[in-house]
């Protein structure tokens, strides 16, 4: 992460290296105690031997390797012997402390700490061996943990690592919590706080390793092996873009305060940071120095770096050597510190020097020259070039310093003061005097000027120089010759700063001025080849790029090498160019922080999306904790938004300045507001209004009660208060609008929160949203009244311009729209939901009411409503709601309303009574109606939820100067109070699953024999029909024995918000869709067929997945049903025998597992692999004509029981043979006795009935386990074409009979054995669970 050496880094590597000696300690002490748990001296032995060999490996080794180090010449390579010698003691110790029984990566550790690092033994070492470690050992490395990584063994055995994930996950967060409290005890920031904390959980390879040598050890199996390495490559893939994004340590360097020459105080100190690579740059920036003419009036204080790259060690090192004067890193550096120490002592009258050396990896060597250049508040940096020539003079590609390009380009980029690179092509030798430009000799500069910051910077520098007594200066400033390109500002700015020179040094010989009018890049670089074969320059000087005008390099883009230097600089170090051997300086004045992206956060944009990631991740949070609660999506969004808002975190001043500036504010209500137009436009969308031709008496009265009764009251109450309020509410209109919101249910709330419980469906679940729908035609009205009385307190004139106007768009959504659903037309319809908010919002309507009569405007359902709604419904919940409910959070301040309590008491009075009131009329009507006291609360506290379109008409009235935000807040606060309180006490009072579980027993075991059958069969699709009438037909029914069937056809409730329920006795010509049709023609052609012992109920329900079992529950029950037949969620197709390419069917599976809990009687599911029949007249797969062979497989207990019962009808079918194999334990064991004597009962009755059938065929198989079972199974599929196995599900098997079988699951709403049947490659397969009655639920 390039991190190594900033200071965090640092400090993290510092804090592990000191951890490091503790693990170690500890990792002998446990490994010692485990050798101890065989026998007691083997943890002496263990012990000694450790001591034993650590004290070799620390005390011979380091003498060992200094000896090689001093027999090996300075700068070269350690012989190559020892180093293979090194790498053998690795192989050496490494089996030594493996035959210790010790970990066998121990040895080797002790041995690299025991070597001392850096070179030349240590860098030659790791020179020699990482790119073979890295590229070649370690990838085997990865590989072997790879394979011992099972993901499949872990979830299999998921149960019994929960508490191994628990410790693992809780070791790791104390870690992080742990380092993060003690690091801001120690006064650092919380970022850097938090950013350690997170470098010190970071884990892998030396954890891989340990459980690698656990795994050998026998400690851990592979389950938990998998475990913590998932757990460890999570924790690293979390913990590292975290560090990127919340450390950066570059940005420290960019400042806004300008440290250039050209802002440089005259007379004031000029503070220098030279670099230093190696020993030829040393002489080249001292002569740098020296001709920049440091005197007793303008004083240099220079800072030398001298930057070695760290090889042969973990640990960057810096060393400050005004504090350990002594302390060097090698011979070089010793040298180079010895001629800087000679260079200051000749010139303590005007130069003070301090020594630094940094060893840090090339790649973040920039990071210590600009912390450096930083914190000591350096005004210009020199760097040498990355070429170097020593034999020729007029040649750089002789050397290149390795890292030295990135280097110096990452410090131009990241510098905080002025920067210049120095390309010296003069190298004297190495003198008493580190000068080889020798001051005596007269030399000629040559500056540059192409304008720009780097032009005036380097410009300033020059006017430095020629005040030095041996230097001559030429200036050329190049101009195009047409005056175009040049910025005003830097054109004046170069205009200011070249005039104060001239000023300066007009009367200086030494000084000559001129101006090139150039026409292009090539005019340029022809003026300068010119100067140079006029003139013998010793040192030219040019600003690097920035702020260059383009039509002066125009065309020289192509000959650049090396960037760092800009196009002139690197033209002037080019061979070919630069004859003379004059040396290059290029000048790049201080680069500022942008002061418009400094601070990310300043930024409107990013703000939201910071403000929108922390409201989506607050409000899961607020989801979870509230999901015991029962808390609805609703209240969670904006509980989420309202702990964001200046009500809880937003009123601190800190958290309000960063996360919701007044920048973003505007740009979130405004998203809001269409936020809350799209959700009250798609539940138009949703709305059924024809629902209010069909509803009966009763459900008039309860709207009507609930409606009347509060307007009556409530009325009377806002009359007496209303001079109390606040100025805006204390108007007709103003207080109706409030107390019309309050009273009225609006159905956009009752259907989203009910949708949240999974009430829709239920019974008072549908007599709320219809009472609501009655309410909301009622409610527009009412609003629709007040908003125009709102008009007419203007101008009597705007009533009418008002109404009229609502007329006309009314009649315009009226007209009939288009058929096709095509996706033009959907678009078009997104677009006047825009088109509609702005017209009622310019004739002073709420912004929300066009939206919704919109939608109310398009019919529900598919295909038209469906398909909007499935295109915009994501984007609406997930994307645009999170902006409205953020909207509410912006306006509401709880410490604001606390503040003005006094003047908000009859505010307070007014909403708490429309609430009151309104819960006491509901459940009054609903007693007068005879419901329950339970039902009728119920349906009070359903009817008395608010939520989104009242939180919409408070942003309205808010607009309208209606109330202010402490009234806002309050009846915000009152509203989620009202839902929140609600929704538990809902949930408390109603259980619709609670009458499906009954005590009377209603199965085909108890039935009364020669009695009518009862018989719901289930249709998901059309392939369905077909197969469970094929079932019914070989259940047998006859004159003697009638059925009576009732057919339900299940749809998932799309486009629309009410669920729907047709009884087709009654409505004979209503369908839902053209497939419900064809279902219903299939189903009248067989009752036709069937007439003389069938009786057909056809129904349609069309409801969520989620609460489509309550349905067919509900059907059961009411019509007292002894069997329901489910079909199974998957469908073959394309394979007739092969479900693992079947088709699913979607929400099936979680609708039949809900049945088989809640159901009033007993079920059974079809799993049917004959899908290849056409459909025909006669809806059956199986012919009559061809014998079918049944198989029951009887494993004991109630579903075992009812199964028997079941087929015992079926083999008096003409065209069915039968197998009965029951299946008992090996000695009997595992048995209950009640279980096993209603058992041999139910078997007894059965085969004394069937004993003289030549069609039934009864076997007894004694099994050992679960393994058995499915061996049986096997041989009779082998043995006979099964059509048809039957069995019962798993209620009171004898775990004996299916022991080992439990990780075969896949379909648990089958059972063990049921799963296990679906993978035969023949028969379809029907499993039975008997009636489960009440308090006896069983898990799907």
């Amino acid at each position: 992460m390039n991190l190594i050496s900033s200071e965090i880094g640092r400090l993290a590597l510092t804090i592990a290296v000191l951890s490091d000696f503790f693990g170690l300690t500890m990792l002998v002490v446990f490994e010692a105690m485990r050798q101890g748990e065989k026998e007691k001296h083997y943890l002496w032995y263990y012990l000694l031997s450790v001591f034993g060999i650590s004290t070799l490996l620390f005390t011979g080794l380091p003498q060992v390797v200094k000896w090689i180090n001093k027999r090996t010449p300075e700068g070269k390579t350690v012989d190559q012997n020892y180093i293979i010698a090194i790498f053998l003691a690795v192989f050496l110790i490494g089996f030594a402390t493996d035959f210790i029984g010790a970990a066998i990566g121990t040895g080797p550790i002790w041995l690299g700490l025991a070597m001392p690092n850096g070179p030349p033994m240590g860098v030659d070492v790791m020179q020699k061996t990482e790119v073979i470690l890295n590229d070649f050992l370690m990838p085997f490395a990865y590989a072997s943990v790879g394979l011992y990584t099972d993901v499949f063994a872990m979830t299999a055995s998921w149960n019994t690592l929960v508490p191994i994930f628990t410790m693992v996950f809780m070791a790791i967060f104390s870690k992080l919590v742990t380092n993060a409290m003690l690091a801001r005890f120690m006064e650092m920031s919380y970022t850097e706080s938090f950013v350690l904390s997170i470098m010190l959980i970071l884990k892998g390879q030396t954890e891989y390793f340990l459980c690698l040598h656990w795994m050998d050890l026998k400690i851990i199996k592979i389950p938990f092996f998998s475990l913590i390495v998932i757990m460890t490559i999570i924790v690293t893939v979390i913990s590292c873009p975290i560090i990127d994004y919340m450390y950066d340590p570059t940005k420290l360097y960019l400042v806004n305060k300008k440290r250039t020459i050209e802002h440089t105080m005259q007379g004031s100190e000029l503070r220098i940071l030279a670099c230093i690579y190696d020993q030829e740059s040393v002489a080249n920036l001292f002569s740098f120095l020296d001709f920049a003419n440091p005197t007793s009036s303008n004083p240099f204080t220079v800072f030398t770096l001298y930057l070695i790259e760290l090889v042969g060690r973990g640990n960057p090192m810096f060393i400050d050597h005004t504090k350990h004067i002594n302390a060097y890193w090698d011979n070089n550096n010793e040298v180079i510190h010895n001629a800087i120490k000679h260079y200051a002592e000749a010139r303590t009258d005007y130069i003070t020097v301090r020594s630094f050396t940094s060893v840090t990896p090339n790649r973040t060597m920039y990071q210590d020259i600009c912390e450096l250049a930083l914190l000591n508040k350096v005004r210009f940096i020199i760097l040498p070039f990355h070429k170097k020539s020593i034999t020729d003079g007029s040649d750089y590609s002789i050397h290149i310093r390795p890292g030295v390009q990135s280097s110096n380009a990452n410090t131009l980029s990241h510098a905080p003061c002025s920067v210049g690179i120095l390309a010296c092509k003069n190298d004297a030798t190495w003198g008493t005097n580190p000068a080889p430009m020798f001051l005596r000799i007269h030399r000629q500069f040559v500056m540059l000027f192409l304008g720009g910051p780097d032009a005036r910077e380097a410009l300033l520098l020059a006017g430095r120089m020629v005040e030095h007594p041996y230097v001559s200066l030429i200036v050329i400033r190049f101009l195009p010759s047409e005056n175009r390109g040049f910025l005003k500002s830097e054109r004046k700015m170069d205009d200011g700063v070249v005039t104060c020179f001239w000023v300066q040094n007009e009367w200086n010989d030494k000084v000559v001025y001129r101006e090139v009018f150039v026409n292009n890049g090539l005019d340029t670089v022809s003026a300068i080849q010119s100067l140079n074969n006029s003139t013998p320059v010793d040192l030219w000087i040019v600003g690097r790029e920035n702020g260059i005008d383009p039509i002066l390099l125009e065309g020289l883009s192509d000959w650049s090498e090396n960037p760092e230097l800009g196009l002139i600089g690197d033209f002037l170090v080019s061979m070919d160019v630069n004859t003379s051997g004059g040396s290059v300086l290029i000048v790049q004045q201080q680069v500022l922080r942008d002061p418009q992206c400094a601070n990310p956060l300043e930024l409107s944009f990013t703000v939201l999306l910071l403000d929108m990631s922390i409201v989506l991740i607050l409000s899961n949070i607020m989801r979870f904790l509230l999901k015991p609660l029962k808390q609805p999506k609703v209240i969670s969004d904006v509980l989420a938004g309202i702990i964001l808002g200046p009500s809880v975190l937003g009123h601190n001043k800190t958290f309000a300045k960063n996360v919701i500036p007044e920048n973003s504010r505007f740009i979130i209500r405004n998203i809001g507001i269409i936020g809350f137009m799209f959700f009250l436009f798609l539940t138009g969308v949703k709305m059924d209004v024809t629902v209010i031709t069909k509803v009966r008496k009763r459900l008039w009265v309860n709207a009507a009660g609930g409606i009347l009764i509060p307007y009556i009251i409530v009325p009377s109450v806002a009359s007496i208060i209303k001079r109390c309020t606040d100025l805006g509410f204390n108007k007709a209109s103003s207080t109706g609008a409030i107390v019309s919101a309050i009273i009225i249910t609006a159905f956009p709330v009752i259907y989203s929160v009910l949708k949240d419980m999974q009430l829709l469906s239920s019974e008072i679940g549908r007599l709320a949203l219809t009472i609501s729908i009655i309410g909301d035609v009622f409610g527009l009205s009412m609003i629709v009244t007040f908003e125009a009385l709102k008009q007419g307190e203007k101008k009597m004139i705007y009533v009418l311009y008002y109404l009229l106007t609502l007329v006309g768009v009314w009649i315009v959504k009226r007209t009939p729209q288009g058929k096709l659903v095509d996706q033009n037309y959907v678009i078009a319809t997104l677009l006047g939901v825009f088109f509609m908010g702005f017209t009622t919002d310019f004739i002073g309507a709420a912004i929300g009411s066009g939206p919704i009569w919109l939608g109310l405007a398009i019919p529900d359902g598919p295909p038209m409503g469906e398909t909007i709604v499935q295109k915009t419904e994501v984007i609406l919940n997930d994307i645009l709601m999170p902006f409205a409910y953020a909207t509410i959070r912006l306006q509401t301040d709880v410490f604001e309303m606390w503040a003005y309590w006094a003047s908000l008491i009859p505010v307070f009075t007014l909403v708490f009574s429309a609430i009151v009131v309104k819960l006491v009329a509901v459940v009054l009507v609903a007693r007068f109606m005879e419901m329950t006291y339970r039902d009728s609360f119920t349906l009070g506290f359903m009817l008395s939820l608010r939520g989104e379109s009242e939180f919409f008409l408070c942003l309205h009235w808010m607009d309208l100067k209606i109330i202010k935000t402490p009234s806002f807040s309050l009846i915000v606060t009152l509203i989620i109070l009202m839902t929140s309180i609600a929704c538990p006490i809902i949930n408390y009072l109603y259980d619709p699953t609670r009458p499906y579980l009954i005590n009377k027993k209603r199965t085909i075991q108890h039935r009364v024999q020669e009695s009518e059958l009862r018989i719901l069969a289930c249709i998901y699709d059309q392939e369905s029909v077909a197969n469970l009438f094929s079932l019914v037909d070989f259940i047998n029914p006859t004159t003697n024995n009638p059925f009576t069937i009732f057919a339900l056809h299940l749809i998932e409730l799309l486009g629309r918000a009410t669920p729907v329920f047709i009884d087709h006795t009654k409505y004979k010509d209503v369908y839902r869709d053209n497939n419900n049709e064809a279902v219903h023609k299939a189903i009248n052609h067989y009752e036709k067929a069937h007439r003389d012992c069938i009786t057909m109920n056809f129904f349609t329900s069309v409801t969520p997945n989620r609460t489509m079992y309550r349905d067919i529950c509900e059907i059961a029950l009411s019509n007292k049903v002894e069997l329901i037949i489910l079909p199974f969620h998957k469908k073959c197709i394309e394979n007739r025998y092969d479900f693992s390419t079947a088709v699913r069917r979607v929400g099936v599976q979680s609708t039949n597992a809900n049945t088989l809990s809640h159901a009033p009687c007993s079920v059974g599911i079809l799993a049917c692999k004959n899908n290849a029949a056409p459909w025909g007249t006669l809806p059956t797969r199986i012919s009559y004509r061809v014998n079918c062979v049944f198989a029951l497989l009887f494993l004991g207990g109630p579903d075992a029981r009812e199964a028997l019962s079941l087929v015992s009808r079926m083999v008096e079918h003409p065209n069915v043979s039968l197998i009965v194999v029951r299946f008992l334990a090996n000695e009997y064991e595992g048995y209950e006795k009640s279980e096993r004597k209603m058992d041999d009962g139910v078997i007894t009755w059965f085969w004394v009935k069937n004993e003289k059938n030549d069609k039934v065929v009864y076997k007894e198989v004694v099994v050992r386990n679960g393994f058995d079972t499915v061996l049986a199974i096997k041989l009779l599929n082998d043995s006979a074409p099964i059509d048809l196995w039957i069995t019962g599900r798993n209620n009171g098997i004898n775990p004996i009979l299916i022991e080992g079988l439990l990780e075969w699951s896949e379909n648990p709403e089958l059972g063990l054995l049921g799963d296990f049947l679906m993978s035969l490659d023949s028969g379809s397969v029907l499993i039975v669970q008997q009636q489960v009655l009440r308090n006896q639920r069983v898990s799907p």
